[in-house]
C-alpha cells in the first residue's frame, strides 16, 4: 500500500502543473469535506445526547428540538454569510495614491525614545 502511495505521489510530481493543481484541489476539498463533517458530527452528539436523556426520561424536548433543528440552519446561514463577505472583498478595487517627496515621513526629524529598563 505505502508502495502504491509512493508511486502516485512521484507520478503527480512527474506530471505538469495542471494535474498537480487537480490533484491539490481534490486532496483540499477530500479534506475539508472530512473536517467539516466531523465537526457537523461533534456537534451534533452533544446536541443529541441531552435529547436522548430527555426522550428517555420521559420529560418534553420540545424546545431541544427547535434549537437542535436551528442548528443546522445556522451553520449554513454562517458559512453563507462568510462567502458573501469574501465575494464582497473579492469585488472591490484597490486605490493607491502616490504622494509628493515633501509629503513622505522622514525619520531624521522623529525625535529618538530613550531605552527604558523592564522591571
Amino acid at each position: 500500500m505505502r508502495e502504491r502511495i509512493e508511486n502516485f505521489v512521484d507520478t503527480v510530481r512527474a506530471s505538469d502543473e495542471s494535474v498537480k493543481r487537480f490533484w491539490t484541489l481534490t486532496f483540499s476539498a477530500i479534506a475539508i469535506v472530512i473536517v467539516v463533517g466531523l465537526w457537523i458530527a461533534y456537534s451534533a452528539l452533544f446536541t443529541l445526547a441531552p435529547r436522548i436523556e430527555k426522550i428517555t426520561s420521559g420529560e418534553p424536548n420540545i424546545a431541544e428540538e427547535a434549537r437542535g433543528a436551528g442548528q443546522l440552519a445556522t451553520i449554513f446561514e454562517s458559512a453563507r454569510g462568510i462567502f458573501r463577505g469574501v465575494k464582497r472583498a473579492a469585488d472591490t478595487t484597490n486605490n493607491v495614491k502616490i504622494v509628493p517627496e515633501d509629503r513622505n515621513l522622514i525619520f531624521d526629524e522623529l525625535k529618538p525614545i530613550p531605552p527604558t529598563a523592564l522591571p
